[in-house]
């Protein structure tokens, strides 16, 4: 049964990722366990086998744009609550504030509302002490982590041709033409960690990384008991880690030391 609600949740995934499912299905019974919205999954062909999804396959593989439009063209909610299939969920998730947040756009005339600061707003939202404005010109002002989005408004902002990394950085870029707010929750104490009640959607913000388990989703996976599967998603190794955390913060001379032995290892 449809249920009567404004505000729809959008899983999208592909068919090569479909080990991260799983999981992601685990914590989402967990975490989100009566949810009164209804949540879209939208892979390539496959879809999820769970009462509380409904699958809209594109039916063959497409680029994420074209899968993403594909998706938002059927469903009929006037906000989406857009994530991926590897944002997965480590608390309960406040579905109240969800829906505080579209209040807030209705209110303010917003068209997109990122619910977790990363990255956070650039600006106050007057009138909204928790949440900010995403200035025109900020870096990944479209960014793909959970956000709200006016539906019709992505709708015609998609370009199916576009990639999860063009959609961001191109995006962003397109998003600069739009006058209506962008908004999100505010970073409070600059560590979202120190308020994590304050986030309605809290989450592993990405569980892989060029095609790699990321440390955190093995911890994660340890604490919550879920199995990762490793036959296509391998698991990264320490250089994998310090490449992803420190690499782009060493001086020229000290990348090109970590380059070579990282070619050397890999050959052994």
């Amino acid at each position: 049964m449809m249920k009567d609600n404004n505000l729809a949740l959008l899983v999208l995934s592909c068919d090569a990722y479909k080990d991260l499912w799983q999981p992601y299905i685990k914590l989402y019974d967990k975490y989100w366990p009566n949810s009164q919205l209804n949540s879209y999954f939208c892979s390539d062909t496959l879809g999820i086998n769970h009462p509380a999804f409904i699958n809209i396959p594109a039916g063959k593989p497409l680029e994420w744009s074209a899968r993403l439009l594909h998706a938002v063209n059927q469903i009929k909610e006037e906000y989406l609550l857009l994530v991926l299939d590897d944002y997965y969920i480590t608390r309960p998730v406040q579905e109240d504030k969800l829906l505080q947040s579209v209040d807030v756009m209705q209110k303010t005339g917003a068209v997109y509302c990122r619910v977790y600061p990363c990255p956070a707003p650039t600006a106050d939202l007057p009138g909204f002490p928790d949440y900010g404005i995403v200035e025109k010109g900020a870096a990944y002002r479209t960014s793909t982590q959970a956000t709200i989005w006016k539906t019709s408004v992505l709708r015609e902002f998609i370009i199916p041709t576009e990639s999860v990394w063009d959609f961001e950085l191109k995006g962003s870029i397109r998003s600069n033409e739009i006058d209506a707010p962008f908004i999100g929750l505010k970073l409070i104490n600059n560590n979202p960690k120190l308020d994590e009640e304050n986030y309605p959607y809290h989450y592993l913000c990405t569980a892989v990384y060029k095609r790699k388990w990321m440390k955190e989703a093995v911890e994660l996976a340890k604490k919550e008991g879920l199995v990762l599967n490793t036959d296509f998603i391998k698991i990264e190794n320490a250089m994998d880690y310090f490449r992803r955390k420190h690499y782009h913060s060493l001086p020229k001379p000290a990348q090109h030391v970590f380059d070579f032995l990282n070619v050397r290892l890999n050959k052994k």
